[in-house]
């Protein structure tokens, strides 16, 4: 019995002995192989082909490894974009060099743009990794806001395009306004028709005239059918209507202190009256002036000051 445990005992240190042997010899040979790895220098493989650029890595002890590829105008398919590390850096023996691919320059033809909007334009164009560059405006008879012309033109074929220029319509262009005919009316029934057509009765000047009756319209400006702003104004010529010798006018002076503040410029004063309205003073002034015109009173009467065009001051007077 003793011999037998003996013999079991001594195989169990023979046993240890071997494991103990086999991890001193593993750790030397991880020891080694860390000793081994030496540094080396990256070798420069930008612009080389891929298989020459894997020659040089795997010569140098090193991995080549790919990243992504590119589209690139100037390095032609397949070979390196860029690597990192860069070319001359020291790193060990066993890394990875990762590099970019050149898929060579981007080559497409371009879609028919004409007819979409530009929303659906940029999302035609964003499948090819395009977008809208410059976007110029033309009246024309397609819808607003369609494209009527596109740079390239559809189904070119295209090498390294980023943004497209596109001509867009805006519309039909309006139709000017023609200013109405209201020669011979009086002057109440052209402040009428001009509102009405979509008008404003502007200056109105008396004068006195053969040609039309008392308190008649003989000119205006713009002139009938002549080109005029919508909402805009037209100037009256009116004939001035014959005094009655036996009702001596009546006359008031208008006055006014002009603020100090305003500046200098051209005073207007306009009498209106329910016969229409007249320009009774016109000179130049400066602030702080005073103002002094003689109005006629023939009934109801309003007075209005302008300076510069601006209105100072509304004033009524009655008979």
């Amino acid at each position: 019995m003793l011999d037998k445990f003996l013999n079991a005992f001594k195989m169990l240190v023979l046993i240890a002995a071997i494991i103990a042997a086999g991890v001193v010899s593993a750790l030397v040979v991880i020891r080694l192989g860390m000793q081994a790895k030496e540094d080396v220098r990256t070798p420069a493989i930008e612009g080389n082909e891929v298989v020459m650029a894997l020659e040089k890595i795997t010569q140098a002890g090193l991995n080549l490894k790919i990243t992504s590829l590119a589209y690139d105008a100037e390095r032609p398919r397949n070979t390196i974009v860029s690597q990192d590390p860069k070319a001359g850096t020291t790193i060990k023996e066993g890394r990875d060099v990762r590099v970019i691919i050149s898929r060579g320059p981007r080559e497409f033809d371009m879609p028919p743009l004409i007819g979409l909007t530009q929303r659906q334009a940029a999302n035609a164009l964003a499948e090819r990794g395009l977008t809208i560059g410059a976007v110029y405006k033309i009246h024309s008879p397609s819808d607003e806001g369609s494209i009527v012309a596109q740079y390239p033109s559809a189904t070119s074929h295209v090498t390294d395009l980023d943004q497209v220029e596109v001509l867009v319509s805006a519309g039909r262009p309006s139709e000017p306004e023609m200013a109405p005919n209201i020669l011979g009316m009086q002057l109440e029934a052209a402040k009428r028709d001009l509102q009405k057509a979509g008008f404003r009765a502007g200056a109105v000047t008396f004068m006195e005239s053969a040609e039309g009756a008392g308190g008649s319209v003989i000119a205006q400006n713009p002139a009938v059918g002549a080109p005029a702003d919508a909402g805009g104004e037209v100037a009256l010529t009116v004939v001035k209507r014959p005094k009655d010798p036996e009702k001596p006018g009546t006359f008031t002076l208008y006055t006014m202190v002009l603020p100090a503040n305003v500046p200098p410029g051209t005073v207007k004063v306009l009498q209106e009256t329910k016969t229409g309205q007249k320009e009774i003073y016109n000179r130049a002034h400066k602030g702080g002036d005073t103002i002094s015109a003689l109005v006629e009173i023939g009934g109801p009467t309003t007075v209005r000051l302008y300076m510069n065009d601006q209105l100072l001051e509304v004033k009524p007077f009655a008979p």
